[in-house]
């Protein structure tokens, strides 16, 4: 075993949650705003940006995305009028980096209401994969709960797949070696949200 590279990946791993436990214990993220104007228009406003970030409105049942924007920065301001839609509830998700803003959202025949105690930050699964025999999952769970991980080969057919139960964190090492050589979708599936990513067997 190459001690080494091991101490390097057990440091990798142990910065990689020191970060993201700082960001869960962040509810706010202070260069976003979302505000509620007249009638049933939403303005989204973002700045000090270091990355791309995505907005999405999805319906109240999470069943269908009705709106995507791409946000650039450093600066970003945008309306979005909802006048178009049914009465009803939806979610505005931001994604920025690893962490994704999630604001519910009630639509009446006259205006638009953001549920301020609804909304929430999440943090992405971090997927490293730093050769090719190994990938590792570092991800943090806002509360306790099962999640399923789920490795997919090109065909479509789950050569690898586990259920981890309540748990409030995730750090995961995964043997590549046994896999044939492909192009694989490592699946992160939370009570929330299905994530994925990609990740090579040479």
């Amino acid at each position: 075993m190459n001690v080494p590279f091991m101490r390097t990946i057990s440091f990798v791993l142990i910065m990689t949650f020191v970060s993201i436990l700082g960001y869960a214990n962040d509810n706010q993220l202070s260069n976003i705003e979302i505000n509620s104007v007249y009638g049933r228009k939403l303005v989204v406003d973002m700045h000090d940006m270091h990355s791309t970030a995505q907005i999405i409105l999805i319906s109240g049942e999470g069943s269908a995305e009705l709106l995507r924007v791409e946000a650039e920065g450093p600066a970003f301001a945008k309306q979005f009028d909802l006048s178009g839609l049914a009465s009803g509830q939806y979610s505005l998700v931001i994604e920025y980096g690893i962490r994704e803003l999630a604001q519910d959202i009630v639509l009446d025949e006259e205006k638009a209401f953001l549920k301020l105690k609804s909304r929430d930050i999440f943090i992405k699964p971090i997927v490293r994969q730093s050769n090719k025999d190994y990938v590792d999952l570092t991800m943090i769970n806002k509360r306790i709960g099962s999640v399923q991980v789920e490795i997919v080969n090109s065909n479509g057919r789950i050569v690898y797949q586990e259920e981890i139960k309540n748990v409030l964190k995730v750090e995961k090492r995964y043997d590549l070696r046994k896999l044939s050589p492909d192009t694989y979708a490592l699946v992160v599936k939370t009570p929330r949200k299905t994530y994925m990513d990609f990740i090579q067997n040479w």
